[in-house]
């Protein structure tokens, strides 16, 4: 779901800055692995880019699970939980892996970072700490889920 939803806002915000072809996005993702050569490749480039946007999601949801229970006596603060969680996947995105990877090192625009820090507040940091909070709370009153 996180996943989803912070396509959905990629999207949206793409196509508020005037951008026109959907496909851009996917395959931005795609070039961090495979270069350049990613937007020439456009069929398989999009399909490797929503599939690895999916399983950046999915790491950032497995570490965030792995380490709740390590921080959980955060949890009565749930929203600087969720932001904390949001700002950490932008610095670590944008600060070290996309500068590592085949995308390169980019200048940090102040309101795109923003903005884009605000959509992985929302779309990931939040519906990843309130689903993992439920089944923790869940398994402390109950035990795991069977």
């Amino acid at each position: 779901m996180a996943g989803t939803l912070d396509f959905i806002a990629a999207y949206i915000y793409y196509l508020t800055q005037g951008g026109t072809d959907l496909s851009i996005i996917p395959l931005y993702v795609a070039s961090a692995l495979f270069g350049p050569g990613a937007f020439e490749r456009r069929g398989v480039m999009i399909v490797a880019g929503v599939a690895l946007h999916y399983v950046i999601a999915y790491v950032w949801t497995a570490l965030f699970f792995r380490a709740y229970p390590s921080i959980q006596k955060w949890s009565s603060r749930r929203w600087l939980l969720i932001i904390i969680f949001g700002v950490s996947i932008w610095v670590v995105m944008n600060l070290v892996i996309v500068p590592l990877s085949q995308i390169g090192p980019k200048p940090i625009q102040p309101v795109n970072a923003l903005i884009n820090a605000l959509i992985l507040i929302v779309c990931i940091a939040l519906p990843v700490v309130l689903a993992t909070q439920k089944y923790y709370r869940q398994v402390n009153e109950t035990g795991p889920p069977s």
